[in-house]
C-alpha cells in the first residue's frame, strides 16, 4: 500500500482526486484546514499556522493541489497572498518532502505560469515567458523551486499545467460567465476564430493518476488541454445549452469590447479573456499515454 499525502483536497480538483483514489491501493493522509472524515487529517491554515513536519513522515507520493486563485485584482494584498499561498507554502512543503525522503512530488501549477505568446498560434512547454501577474509568478517561482531542488535530490517532480479547468463547482470567470449568461447580463460575443484551450477536471484527475504511475513523466512539466481548440462563440453556446437556455443568434462585435475596454480599463483583463486566444499543446503528456475523456460536446448542466 502506497502512502500519499494531498495537499488542497477540499478544492474543486482536490475533492475530485481524493474521491478517486482507491482506499485498498493507497494510505491517505490529508494536509489542509478542514477535516474530511474517513481520513487521517493534519490540520492546519497555511495563512495562521506551522506547517506539521510529522504529516510527511513515511510518506512515498506528496500531490500537491493546495493555492490561491480566482482574484482578477492586482493590488499589493493580492500579489502577498499569491506569493504566500502559492510560492512560500509550496517551498516549505517542498523542503519538508525532501528531508522526509519522499519518493515523488506531483505539483498542480498552471498554464499562466508562463505568459501566453500571442505570436504562436499554440504554445508548449517550450515557451516559457514571463507572467505579467502575481498569480503567474508566483507559479513560475514554485515551479522554479521545485526543479532546482529535485537536481539535488532523489525526490522526483511532477509537474502538471492544465488550461482552463471546467466541471461542476467551478469557480473563477467560467463560474462567472455562467451566472451572467443565466441572469441574461452576458453579451453574445462574436463568431471570431479566437482559440482557447480547456478541460474537464475528471481529466485533470485522470492526469494525476496517469503520472503517478509513470516513469516517464519523472521529472517532467506536462500542459493538460483535451487537445481541442474553443472560441469563445463556442464556450457561450455551451454554457447556454448546458442551463437550457436557448443562445442568441446576435453578437456583440468585438470593436465594441475593445471600445468598452479603453472607457473602462479596470474591465480589461476580462475582456480580453472573452476576445483574445489562449491555446496550449498537451501533445507531450498524450506520448505517455494521456487521453482526455471529455469535451464541450459533452458540456451539461451536471458536467458542468
Amino acid at each position: 500500500m502506497t502512502n500519499i499525502l494531498i495537499t488542497g483536497s477540499t478544492g474543486f480538483i482536490g475533492n475530485k482526486f481524493l474521491g478517486s483514489l482507491d482506499k485498498s491501493k493507497f494510505s491517505i493522509r490529508l494536509l489542509g484546514r478542514s477535516k474530511v472524515s474517513g481520513h487521517k487529517n493534519h490540520i492546519c491554515d497555511f495563512e495562521k499556522e506551522s506547517i506539521p513536519q510529522t504529516a510527511f513522515d513515511n510518506v512515498e507520493i506528496v500531490v500537491h493541489l493546495a493555492g490561491y486563485a480566482h482574484s482578477n485584482k492586482n493590488s499589493k494584498e493580492i500579489e502577498k497572498k499569491n506569493m504566500f499561498l502559492n510560492y512560500d507554502v509550496t517551498k516549505k512543503i517542498i523542503e519538508y518532502s525532501i528531508n522526509a525522503n519522499v519518493k515523488k512530488f506531483i505539483y498542480l501549477s498552471s498554464v499562466k505560469s508562463s505568459e501566453y505568446n500571442s505570436n504562436k498560434e499554440i504554445n508548449t512547454e517550450e515557451d516559457v515567458y514571463e507572467p505579467k501577474n502575481s498569480y503567474g509568478k508566483s507559479k513560475m517561482k514554485a515551479e522554479m523551486f521545485l526543479r532546482k531542488k529535485c537536481e539535488k535530490t532523489n525526490m522526483k517532480y511532477i509537474i502538471l499545467k492544465p488550461s482552463l479547468v471546467y466541471g461542476p463547482n467551478v469557480k473563477g470567470n467560467l463560474r462567472a460567465m455562467k451566472n451572467a449568461i443565466a441572469l441574461g447580463y452576458f453579451p453574445p460575443p462574436p463568431a471570431i476564430n479566437n482559440m482557447r484551450s480547456m478541460i474537464h477536471v475528471d481529466d485533470v484527475v485522470n492526469a494525476i493518476h496517469l503520472v503517478m504511475t509513470k516513469v516517464e513523466a519523472h521529472n517532467e512539466t506536462f500542459i493538460v488541454t483535451d487537445n481541442n481548440a474553443y472560441s469563445t462563440r463556442m464556450i457561450y453556446e455551451s454554457i447556454c445549452y448546458s442551463i437550457n437556455k436557448k443562445p442568441t443568434k446576435l453578437s456583440i462585435h468585438k470593436v465594441f469590447y475593445e471600445i468598452f475596454s479603453i472607457l473602462f480599463p479596470f474591465m480589461k483583463n476580462k475582456i480580453q479573456k472573452i476576445i483574445n486566444s489562449e491555446y496550449y499543446s498537451s501533445k507531450k503528456i498524450n506520448t505517455i499515454g494521456f487521453e482526455p475523456k471529455k469535451s464541450l460536446n459533452d458540456f451539461n448542466i451536471s458536467e458542468y
